[in-house]
Order: structure tokens, then sequence, then C-alpha cells
């Protein structure tokens, strides 16, 4: 099995030096600057014994700090974002990361920003498709909502026509996973700190991406290109140390995101052709999302979610990453209290019709006062003997309290 092709053309060192060099050149001095912060107490409750003997049969119990800094001086802004997370069972849980450490200048028809970033494109609500730029955080939350923070060179031109960002990524993030005795893990540990790769120059590879957006007449439309390493990574055993290696190949990707609003109706669609692996690919999710306003003559908005989620990439080659959503249906119900406490909650289920495999979720919070809020999420995993079938053991309820300051 080859796991490593012909050495990229590319050289991402020099462009991270540009990116240091550029960093350290920014003035100190700003004309307003403002920190705020975030602690906060996680217990996760899952409901069942693991279903796997090395993982520990132990709620637990974390904590996680992360600090705002931005700091404006003219058309410059420095923004700094640290975080940490403690999690008292599973090591591989606890990390640090800089999800933010950039310098953006500002002009009036073109932006340019510097350092490590956060990228989000996308418009779907049960799965982010074409979000391509940021490494998920899978250990933070598995559902894929908490990213990496990406060194990267951004330039951004305003035009009538539209908006045409220009991306160089210098450096890869590799996706994080449980570890051996963490639970939300599969039937092999992961050893991520073994990663294979199908280009020589592995984490040091110069990604690209381009990407045109524009709003006209109610339409929100982004057309992507990316070139890359791959933020999903092929899991491969290895039967000899009974471990997963990461492996990630790489791709190009042309996507399309496409929101249009009418009315209380919001129409979704991401859909993207990628290729690099042993054959071709495309997927979509696609769906409506429908508010009802002062729901039932009360101040709360209800809104209704259906998406469709497809995916065809060939799973029975080892080197091709795996997804759960090759052919599944999403339906959620969102309501906003519209109260002071800023009550909100989020239910939704995906379910594949052809393997029977349903996976739950419930987010809700809640602010308590003018610094606390606290928040539910909860997931279940039931049916079929697909991708979820690893976690038919790890249904739980997580509690988190927050401090903002």
């Amino acid at each position: 099995m080859a796991l490593t092709k012909t050495a990229s053309r590319y050289d991402a060192t020099a462009l991270r030096s540009a990116l240091l060099s550029a960093l350290l050149s920014i003035p100190v001095s700003a004309s307003s600057a403002e920190v705020s912060a975030e602690g906060g107490i996680d217990m996760r409750n899952f409901f069942a014994s693991p279903a796997f003997d090395r993982q520990r049969d132990t709620n637990p119990l974390s904590v996680h700090v992360s600090t705002v800094i931005r700091a404006d001086h003219n058309e410059n802004q420095f923004t700094a974002i640290p975080y940490y997370r403690h999690d008292y069972v599973d090591p591989e849980r606890t990390h640090s990361d800089l999800r933010e450490l950039s310098w953006r200048r500002t002009a009036s028809d073109w932006e340019l920003l510097l350092g490590i970033g956060k990228v989000f494109w996308g418009v779907a609500e049960s799965h982010h498709l074409v979000d391509i730029i940021n490494q998920t955080d899978t250990v933070e939350d598995p559902d894929g909502e908490s990213k990496l923070g990406q060194p990267l060179a951004n330039l951004t031109l305003f035009r009538d026509w539209g908006t045409l960002e220009l991306y160089a990524l210098p450096y890869f993030r590799e996706r994080s996973f449980p570890g051996v005795e963490g639970r939300l893990g599969f039937a092999l540990p992961v050893d991520a700190g073994s990663p294979r790769y199908a280009d020589s120059r592995e984490r040091n590879h110069l990604d690209t991406a381009l990407r045109y957006s524009h709003y006209f007449n109610g339409w929100d439309l982004g057309v992507s290109w990316f070139s890359g390493t791959d933020r999903e990574a092929a899991l491969i055993p290895d039967m000899t140390t009974s471990v997963l290696h990461p492996y990630y190949q790489q791709i190009e990707q042309l996507s399309l995101d496409l929101q249009y609003t009418q009315n209380a109706w919001l129409w979704k669609l991401e859909t993207l052709y990628r290729r690099g692996y042993s054959k071709d690919m495309h997927a979509l999710v696609g769906g409506l999302e429908y508010s009802n306003y002062q729901f039932m003559g009360h101040r709360g908005d209800l809104g209704l979610i259906l998406e469709y989620l497809y995916d065809n990439r060939d799973i029975t080659d080892p080197l091709t990453p795996v997804s759960a959503f090759n052919n599944d249906i999403f339906m959620g119900l969102r309501y906003a209290l519209n109260d002071r406490q800023d009550t909100s909650v989020l239910v939704g289920t995906i379910w594949d019709p052809d393997s029977g495999e349903t996976l739950f979720s419930l987010e809700a919070d809640r602010r308590l006062g003018q610094n606390l809020t606290f928040a539910v999420k909860g997931r279940t995993f039931s049916g079929g003997g697909g991708v979820l079938n690893s976690f038919r053991s790890d249904d739980y309820l997580e509690l988190q309290l927050k401090v903002h300051y």
C-alpha cells in the first residue's frame, strides 16, 4: 500500500516565515482595545457502560477557558483568542489551541488578514459540507462545530460584482481524536500522533483556496475552490499495534453554497465535487427552514428545518475517508423564546433509511444573570451497523456552566 506520492512543488516554509515577520512588525499601539473571556465546567453523563473494554466507565469532567483580545489602530485590527481545555479522564481531550492570532488591515475595497484565523463557509444546519479551511476539533465536540485555528494569508477584494477571497494556507492542522480510554471512539484507538500523508511534505504542504460570493435579490451565493491536504482522514488499521493511523489525501474540491430568503422561508443548498480519492465523488446537503414568528401568540419564534444529505464516495476504498451521511434525512426544530435570558433550544435527528441509523441531538442554553450561562447538549446513536455503530453505547447528556467576563 503506497502511502507517499511525489513531493509538492510548493514550499510553505517561506510563507510561514513571512507571516511570522508580518505579525511581529505590527505596531503595538492601539486606539481602542477590548478583552473578554469565558470559562466553564462541563460534565458529560454517559447513559451506558462503554462498548470497548479499554474505555473508562467514568463520566468525564472538564474545564475550559478562552480569552478574546482585540485591539484597533486606524485600519489595523489585532485579534488573539487562546483556548485551553483540561479533561480529567481523557488526556487526548486536554489540549490548547490558538483559535485566532491575526492582524487584519482593512481598506475601502480590500482587506488583508495574516496569522491564524477561522473561516466559515456554508448555509446548512445538519452538516457543514463545504466548510474546509479549518480543521475540525473532534475532541472538543463530535458534531464538527468546533474548529482549530488555521495559519493563513487571506486577501479579500470587494467589488460591485461580488467578493473575491484568495487564501494561502502554509501549515496543515491534523485532526484530533479521543484517546485510548476516551469515549466516542472506534473499535481500535486512533494513533493521532502517527499520521500518514499522500504528499511527502506532510503538514508543510502549501494549500490554496479561492472563493467568490455575492448577494442579490434574496440570493446568497458562494462558489469555492480548494486544493491541498484533505481535512478528513481515512483511518488505516495497523494490526501489529492494534491502532488506526489517520491518512490524509491530497484533494481538489469545487463547491457551491446557496441560500434564498423568501419571507419566513430559507432555501438552502451545499454541494461539492471532489477528486483525489480512488474515485471522484460528489455530495450535497439541501433543504429548507421555515420560521413561525411569535408562535402560538407568544413572543417566541419556532423554526422548522428539513434537509437531505447525500454522499457517493467509495467507502470500499481503505484510503477514502468514511462519511456517515450518504443518504440521510434531517428534521429539526429551533425555538427561541426571545426573553431576557436568551433562552433557545435546538433539537434534531438524522435518519438513514437504508441502515436505520439514527442520530438525535439536543442543544439548549439560557443566561443565568449577567455573567452566567447554563447549556445542555445531548446526543444519542441507535440502529444499523454503519459508522455510528462504534458509538452505540455513547449516548450522553452534557451539562455546561459558563462564566463570561
